[in-house]
This record gives C-alpha cells, structure tokens and sequence, in this order.
C-alpha cells in the first residue's frame, strides 16, 4: 500500500522555511544588540566630583560651636563655626603698654646720651675728667640701654629698669662733681655733651617698635577672629574636629566642594585606558537627571606616574590604579548638583 507523504513534505518545507526564516531574524536581532552594546563602554559608579577648599582658622583658639551640618550646601560668606580665641583685653592693654614703651625708648635712643666734661673757667680747652669715672658712665649708660630695651620687650620688670636708670644718673652726677675739692689753684666747671646713639642701638629700638607694633595688630586681628566663613558656594565636608576641640591658627577646620569648579569623575580598568583620550566626547546621566553631554578634559593615569619610580616607592603605591577620567559638566548648567551624586556614563568606541 502507497503512502503519499507529499503533503507532509509540503508542511515541512513551508514551515521550515518560516522557521529558519524567524531564527535569520533572531541572529541578526542578537548580533546588531551585541555590536550596539559593545560599541560604548559604559561606566555606572561614576559620580559628580568638586575642587576640595580648606576653611582654616586665623588664630589659635576653641571651637565654640559648628553651624553647619557635613553634606549641606552654603553660600560665600556664610557663618561656618565660631570659635574661642586665646586673646585677652589684658593681654591687648599689655601689648598696647609695651608698644608704648617702645616708642619712647626709641626716641630717647634718637637724642643721643647725655654726659658731662670739664672745663677750664676760663674758656680754655676742655678736658675730659679721670679716665675711670668716664668709663663708668659709659658702662652704666650701655647698661641702661639694654636694660631698656629688655623692658620693651618685657623680658624684665620695670623695677630693674629704673634701677639701671638711678644707676646712670648717679655715674653722671659722680663724674659732675668730681674736681671740686681737689685744691687746684684753677677755677674749673662743667657742661653737659650730647652723644648720639650709635646706627646700630638706632637700629634696634626701631626693630623693637616694629615688632611690638606687628604683635599689637596681630593680637587684635586674632581677637575678631571669631567667625569661620565659607570663602566660595559650596557643599560642606566636616573634618574629626568637635565642639571644644583646642585648634592653632592656620588649621583646617572644614572643607567645602566648589560649587563652581565641579565634573564629573569616572574609574575605568587600566587595561581600557586606550579606549579613552583627551577632549573624547561623551554622554552621561547624572541621578535624577536628564541626558548631559561634556568632554574628557583630564586624564589621570597612576599606572605612567609610577613607571618611573624606584622599587620602594612602587610598593607604595596605593592599591587602586584605576584610569581616572574628569569630564566637563556643560557650562549653563541650572540646577545645583553635589558632590557625589552617581553619574552613569557612555563612551562611544567609533
């Protein structure tokens, strides 16, 4: 008995066809979704990155108290901490004093010393009296001067100050009297000379003025020192410091993200690092926003730093030697980003 199969032949080849047909359109499906896909790379922990701004003290002193919270946003000029400086209105009046008696010692160096000699009654030359009572007033008189100027500076009291005053005088007032009584048949008497300060005695009261007057103003400057201010807009970033903790002048107290020198930053595996190049162009999305475009504008490659460097200083490299990428945010920007906001971004590889 015949079978005819003609129409299961026909059945066959009409859906075979269909379906080779189909799985045609499916490969082609599948390799055009391949070569799309790797025709980007994609980089998904890319984030919103800013120029770090330390806040620093201007004195020495406490902090008081932190107005701000780590992650807000602040504008310039806005109150950032309080702290407590060190600085006393004492300490303010002594240096006040001390600049005061600078001043004077240094117009009494500009007048010269003042001594005495003696003279014939008659006009005749004139004479310096005996050569140790001399040298006495010239010993008291240097001593008076450094004395004065330790006073200055407060390295000694005023106590010993007035005493290598009295000192001096009485060496003046020694050498004075002196020729009266000795039984000369010669009339003599005394004038008093003016002897000018030497450059270098000039030179330091003026040094002495200078320097008290610096630490005057310095004093005051840290007493209004107050108030930390935010230098530029930005997002805050707190350091360890706490309320109370003691701080020099100069330290950080904070650090604020540049609101306006901000990218976008993105870590890719050294071994992709010729699949990018400077002034690329790419598309990225940052959360919660729309599509941006930008281009690569810095490339950092820690991997061509080391190269050069010694074998110790290889084995202290930092684990991470990922390519670092910076790209531009476009330039009319309208809304505010912060730092570390995600950002994913596409690269195209043509």
């Amino acid at each position: 008995m015949e079978v005819d199969i003609s129409k299961k032949v026909s059945y066959m080849i009409k859906f075979g066809a269909i379906g080779i047909l189909a799985l045609a359109v499916l490969c082609s499906v599948g390799i055009w979704a391949w070569q799309k896909n790797n025709a980007y790379l994609t980089v998904k922990d890319a984030s919103v990155t800013s120029a770090l701004v330390n806040t620093k003290t201007n004195a020495a002193g406490t902090i008081e108290e932190i107005l701000v919270q780590d992650g807000e946003q602040v504008k310039a000029g806005q109150v950032l901490a309080k702290i407590k400086i060190k600085i006393t209105d004492d300490q303010i009046a002594q240096l006040e004093q001390t600049l005061e008696t600078a001043k004077k010692h240094y117009t009494q160096v500009l007048a010269g010393t003042t001594t005495s000699e003696q003279v014939n009654a008659g006009g005749g030359e004139m004479h310096v009296d005996t050569a140790g009572a001399q040298a006495e007033v010239d010993r008291a008189a240097r001593a008076k001067d450094r004395m004065a100027q330790l006073f200055a500076i407060g390295a000694v009291s005023a106590v010993q100050n007035e005493q290598a005053q009295a000192t001096y005088q009485e060496a003046v007032a020694a050498l004075g009297s002196m020729g009266a009584g000795t039984g000369s048949s010669s009339s003599v008497s005394y004038q008093s000379l003016v002897v000018p300060s030497s450059p270098e005695a000039v030179k330091a009261a003026q040094l002495q003025v200078t320097q008290a007057q610096a630490a005057l103003e310095t004093a005051k400057k840290d007493k209004d020192s107050t108030e930390i201010m935010a230098p530029v807009d930005g997002t805050v970033y707190l350091t360890d410091l706490q309320v109370g903790t003691a701080v020099e002048a100069g330290q950080t107290i904070l650090n604020i993200g540049n609101a306006n020198n901000m990218w976008v930053e993105m870590h890719i595996d050294p071994q992709q690092k010729d699949k990018i190049r400077l002034g690329q162009f790419v598309t990225y999305i940052i959360e919660g926003q729309t599509q941006m475009q930008g281009t690569i504008f810095e490339i950092i490659d820690p991997t061509t730093e080391a190269s050069g460097a010694s074998a110790e200083a290889t084995e202290d490299q930092p684990e991470d030697q990922s390519i670092v990428a910076k790209i531009s945010l476009p330039a009319d920007l309208d809304i505010t980003l912060k730092q570390g906001t995600a950002a994913t971004v596409k690269i195209a590889l043509k």
